[in-house]
């Protein structure tokens, strides 16, 4: 890959790094409380309706849980010379959070993060920025096995560069990489996942060594977070047809299976040992209005039409309930064109990259069932963009060869993807992410520091990502 691209990549993502202040993703708060109790060896309980639990992060969300940051709050908070609670203090916090409903892999990976925040003996809010740092690893991760599986269906070099840029430059994607949230987790284990199966259909037969690698991946990107078990359908459309046989498949299908349910199980062990179930009432504690069920034929309707959100989200919200976001022409905008173009390239694509449809048709399966139950249920959750995380990367493929077949010229639809691209990136960095969390004067956005100097890292990145793109233009200039 081009070095140039590799530096886009790194900048793009430290300047949201720099940005985005503390527990400001959807759910990260509790996502960052699950990784201090799971570095002590503890998997905190889930909420159970009527508790009043005291949180690890209670001080750290005074002062970052707002709608505009208060700097000489956070420069003068006792957070920045507090290496860690006492053991009164720390007798206090709850063994408690509400998303622990989730399965415990994500954070069980993040947990050494703690150790060495320990070690380091670094203040509260620098362990907070550790933690995050880590989980950078997931975004890099992601974008190294994306670019194995385009290079592995694809020949065109700059095809694939193209679909890169478009994937790992989307605000909302950096966005969720940037903050602590298992849909990185799931994401990267079924990105994984993908490359294996990829270049298994490329051999005549498998190994049930390769069938084990598969299992494990599989059950990895399930206990990253639930939404993960989407795999084993995925698995299972490529396991039919991959044998030769019936015999093969059912050899195979209850290998895979079996494996997977090995490595699956203590999690719905745990489960019913605490709850006596498989899973808790977490959505319908968190429901604040009324449930209003719907009747089955609108619940479908309406389980397809929530994907609206999913799409609309990739526009570029941002914020911990999504409460920032750009124009509502815009996103709507983005949610229309992206749709269609994803259709018409899904099409396209349709007989060339069948692994890939049938990944992209495996998710969605879920997610329509997710959506449907949300329905049914009188839930008023929607089908969020970081739920589809592991989907965009196919769907960055759809969008990209539905730009070919409506241009016809691969050079122009490739100078059309990288150049949204990069104005996409600005125009939520300078529209959306910029005035949504920092105040506005006449000599611009007061970026004072969380911590001294990184204000200054901000700057430097900038400078250094806007040379990366006017060199990257320089190169499309050449050879596009």
């Amino acid at each position: 890959m081009n070095k140039k691209i590799i530096l886009l990549f790194i900048f793009s993502y430290l300047i949201f790094f720099i940005l985005i202040p503390p527990l400001n993703g959807p759910d990260e708060p509790e996502h960052y409380e699950n990784i201090y109790w799971v570095a002590q060896g503890i998997y905190p309980y889930n909420y159970q309706k009527g508790q009043k639990p005291k949180y690890f992060i209670d001080d750290l969300l005074k002062i970052f849980l707002k709608k505009k940051l208060n700097f000489f709050e956070i420069k003068n908070s006792f957070l920045h010379q507090k290496i860690q609670y006492d053991k009164k203090e720390k007798s206090q916090f709850s063994r408690i959070t509400f998303q622990s409903y989730h399965p415990p892999l994500y954070y069980i990976i993040l947990s050494p993060s703690m150790w060495l925040a320990d070690f380091l003996k670094v203040d509260l809010i620098s362990r907070y920025y550790l933690v995050r740092l880590f989980s950078s690893l997931f975004y890099f991760g992601m974008i190294y096995f994306s670019y194995q599986i385009l290079k592995l269906i694809f020949k065109n070099d700059l095809v694939i560069k193209t679909i890169l840029i478009f994937f790992a430059l989307n605000p909302m994607v950096v966005k969720t990489f940037v903050g602590l949230n298992p849909d990185q987790g799931m994401a990267f284990f079924a990105t994984v996942l993908l490359f294996l199966i990829i270049k298994l259909n490329q051999k005549n037969f498998i190994k049930r060594q390769e069938i084990l690698y598969l299992s494990i991946v599989s059950a990895a990107a399930a206990l990253a977070k639930f939404s993960g078990i989407f795999s084993i359908l995925f698995a299972e459309i490529f396991l039919f047809f991959k044998s030769k046989t019936k015999q093969n498949y059912l050899i195979y299908s209850l290998f895979y299976l079996i494996v997977f349910s090995l490595i699956f199980s203590p999690w719905i062990y745990l489960n019913l040992k605490r709850y006596g179930r498989m899973s808790t009432e977490a959505f319908f504690i968190a429901e604040t209005r009324p449930l209003r069920p719907l009747a089955f034929f609108p619940a479908l309707w309406q389980a397809v039409f929530e994907f609206r959100h999913t799409i609309m989200h990739y526009a570029g919200f941002l914020g911990p309930t999504n409460d920032l976001n750009p124009p509502k022409i815009f996103f709507i905008g983005y949610t229309i064109i992206i749709s269609i173009l994803t259709m018409i390239g899904l099409v396209k694509v349709w007989q060339k990259q069948k692994i890939i449809v049938e990944y992209f048709f495996s998710l969605m399966v879920f997610l329509f069932v997710l959506s449907f139950y949300f329905k049914r249920s009188g839930l008023s959750w929607d089908i969020q963009g970081r739920y589809f995380l592991a989907g965009f990367f196919p769907l960055a493929i759809f969008v990209f060869f539905g730009l070919l077949t409506i241009f016809k010229k691969n050079k122009l639809a490739r100078w059309i993807a990288i150049i949204f691209s990069i104005l996409h990136y600005y125009f939520v960095l300078f529209f959306v992410l910029l005035p949504g969390y920092y105040r506005f004067n006449l000599i611009g956005y007061q970026l004072e520091a969380i911590h001294y100097g990184f204000s200054y890292f901000f700057y430097f990145f900038l400078i250094g990502h806007l040379g990366l793109v006017l060199s990257i233009g320089n190169f499309l200039k050449n050879h596009y």
